[in-house]
């Protein structure tokens, strides 16, 4: 028969307890040291320590009732309990409507297609209003200017002032062209 090994030993998680070989094997079972890992967020700790929603990173506190919610499952919260939405710009979840959220609170920064501005979402729509009215003032010229300009081509006489003039017209109209595009494309700005 073998004998039992009386030597004493300490508990490998520091806990203090000290056994023989059985009662520490027995211990570390139930070690309020020993480190359990979480099934959500995946860390580490120790399994006197609490560890549940109040203190696990794979939660998120609702900023409206203060709730902690899987971090999954937070926009759902948001879209069922409050009635919110999620940003597609700023990729956020908010209380407020859409178009309140952009206005005071969207975090979302653009840079400009026209100028080497980067935009505020909330200030979008302003900022294309004013290169919207550049291109309306610079089709309102360009009209008037291939309106006098055709007028001009068909009185003029002199052969050589008259292609110079035809020219200058094709590339006045290719440039009300460019206005003309530029202004459609500015229309998504203004819904």
């Amino acid at each position: 028969m073998m004998k039992r090994d009386t030597s004493r030993y300490d508990c490998t998680e520091a806990c203090g307890f000290k056994g023989d070989q059985l009662e520490i094997l027995s211990h570390l079972e139930h070690c309020p040291k020993r480190l359990e890992r979480c099934g959500d967020c995946e860390e580490y700790f120790p399994k006197d320590q609490v560890h549940d929603a109040s203190n696990c990173s794979a939660y998120t506190t609702c900023p409206s009732c203060s709730q902690r919610i899987k971090t999954s499952a937070f926009r759902e919260h948001v879209v069922q309990v409050h009635g919110g939405h999620h940003c597609r710009l700023c990729k956020k979840e908010s209380m407020l409507s859409p178009t309140d959220h952009k206005a005071n609170e969207c975090t979302y920064r653009e840079p400009c297609g026209y100028c080497d501005k980067i935009i505020p979402a909330r200030h979008t729509t302003d900022h294309y209003k004013i290169h919207h009215d550049f291109f309306m003032l610079q089709k309102a010229y360009l009209e008037k200017l291939v309106e006098m300009m055709d007028d001009n081509v068909n009185q003029n006489f002199y052969i050589g002032y008259k292609d110079q003039t035809k020219r200058q017209l094709k590339w006045f109209r290719k440039e009300l062209r460019h206005a003309e595009c530029e202004i459609y494309l500015m229309r998504k700005f203004f819904r």
